[in-house]
């Protein structure tokens, strides 16, 4: 825990250093502190160091705003005070790389009354001073006229002079609001147009660093860079390192995916007093085992351990891509082309037995009949006497 806080203490530090290192003055605090003469209050800055430039001031309806050039604050300042009778804010916040805007933001406005605004800078302080509004005394209610003494002889009826005298303070009151709403209005046009010519935005391309283009290059600043965050990375390490050695971090919660079992008994089958007969399933193998007193004896090895477990399984994996060829049984089919090659073969062998039969035939029958021929020459000749 102690290398953990000293990380962050050192990640919150670096950018504080690196600021102190060129040149800028800290704002250390804002105060406010009214005056007792003349009704008037001040907002002190507190500085670490004298600054060299002059501060800006921006006044906008009821906001001043204090823009210190050459200043850094870190963290965030934000105040709730009491101005007068009624609450105020002050804040101070870093507008960006060399700029902090110090804002009081009171319960009244200042619109007209700009010039009576000063700043003063001292040495090692800038002091804003303002005038203050007292809270408004509330109006006291109209005091009802003494009513006159009833005269007995005469009975006056002062009901329609009391309504018309309502109507005409009701239309004054009217008057003095339509005129408040106006000056509202007015007031907020110039704001807005005030607003636009100058935008609380942040300007991106203003933000590098500014860089003395004679300035000779110096390797110290990057090295600085790199020691640090290898500092940084290495305290990561060394607290993870810790956490394991006293237990936080357990081996067990890391190894949450090593659930498969190398080596499984599927089933057992009891054949007789002490002798059963165990099918063992080690990685993709299965293995029929027996087991009796002498111990375990392989009796042989299942060759497929998919349709063994399950016959869907068998479906999926399918045995077409069986790298074990002379296990895998052999399928006797038969082309169609030698099929009909076998067909054209054996009916050319059936003509050409039919071609030959025939021509022993014809020879025969012409060996007959030429034997007949010489018999019946033989019987017509005449014997010579």
């Amino acid at each position: 825990m102690k290398a953990l806080r000293l990380t962050l203490a050192l990640i919150t530090a670096l950018p504080l250093l690196a600021m102190a290192a060129n040149g800028m003055t800290k704002i250390e605090d804002i105060a406010y502190t009214p005056q007792a003469e003349g009704g008037r209050g001040s907002v002190i800055i507190k500085l670490a160091s004298p600054i060299n430039e002059i501060p800006e001031l921006t006044i906008k309806d009821n906001m001043v705003q204090v823009s210190v050039p050459g200043t850094f604050v870190w963290p965030k300042i934000e105040k709730n005070i009491s101005v007068g009778s009624a609450d105020a804010t002050l804040m101070a916040y870093q507008f960006n790389k060399d700029l902090v805007r110090v804002r009081t933001v009171l319960p009244y406005s200042l619109q007209g009354r700009e010039k009576q605004v000063s700043l003063v800078v001292g040495e090692n302080s800038v002091e804003l001073t303002f005038p203050v509004e007292q809270s408004r005394k509330t109006a006291s209610a109209p005091i009802a006229a003494p009513k006159a003494k009833k005269n007995s002889d005469q009975n006056y009826d002062t009901k329609y002079l009391e309504k018309l005298l309502s109507d005409k303070e009701l239309k004054q009151i009217a008057a003095e609001a339509n005129n408040r709403i106006e000056l509202k209005a007015g007031d907020k046009k110039a704001v807005s147009a005030q607003a636009a010519n100058q935008q609380d935005e942040v300007n991106v391309t203003l933000s590098a660093t500014d860089k003395d283009v004679n300035a000779p290059f110096s390797i110290a600043n990057y090295l600085g860079k790199f020691v640090a965050f290898l500092g940084l990375v290495l305290l990561v390490f060394y607290a993870a390192a810790t956490l394991m050695k006293k237990g936080v971090l357990k081996k067990g919660k890391l190894g949450f995916l090593n659930s498969t079992k190398p080596v499984e008994v599927l089933s057992t089958t009891f054949i007789g007093p002490k002798r059963s007969v165990l099918t063992i399933k080690a990685n993709d193998q299965i293995f029929l085992v027996g087991s009796s007193e002498s111990g375990l004896q392989l009796i042989s090895e299942l060759k497929n351990p998919a349709g063994f477990l399950k016959e869907g399984e068998r479906k999926i994996a399918g045995d077409n891509f069986d790298t074990q060829l002379r296990t895998t049984p052999e399928k006797e089919f038969r082309l169609k082309e030698t099929v009909s090659a076998n067909r054209e073969a054996a009916a050319s062998d059936l003509n050409l037995d039919s071609f030959l039969d025939s021509k022993t035939t014809s020879k025969v029958k012409d060996k007959v009949r030429f034997s007949d021929q010489i018999k019946s020459k033989v019987k017509n000749l005449k014997p010579l006497q």
